[in-house]
């Protein structure tokens, strides 16, 4: 939405880090966060002219490569994106 605000925060806990970005849509989003992380498909249907549809399907796949996870929760027009990982350390250590 025009004007608006990311919001980012970064925590810990018991060797899992997440990156959690929440942002409010111009429109409530009537789609569901996973389909929203499928390729070619955009939160608002009546847009034509910006975007291809492949940014968070990106995403999810590059953090999965990383052996991440990745999701998308929405609720109304507020959404957020959620990234997890393992510590290093602890990655290296199984």
């Amino acid at each position: 939405m025009k004007n608006s605000r990311v919001y980012i925060s970064v925590s810990e806990e018991e060797g899992i880090v997440s990156i959690i970005f929440r942002n409010m849509s111009a429109v409530p989003l009537s789609i569901t966060g996973e389909e929203l992380t499928e390729r070619f498909v955009r939160g608002d249907i009546s847009r034509n002219s910006e975007g291809s549809g492949l940014g968070l399907a990106i995403v999810k796949n590059f953090t999965e490569i990383q052996n991440g996870t990745f999701e998308v929760v929405v609720d109304g027009d507020l959404f957020k994106t959620i990234c997890r990982w393992r510590r290093w350390e602890e990655e290296i250590l199984k």
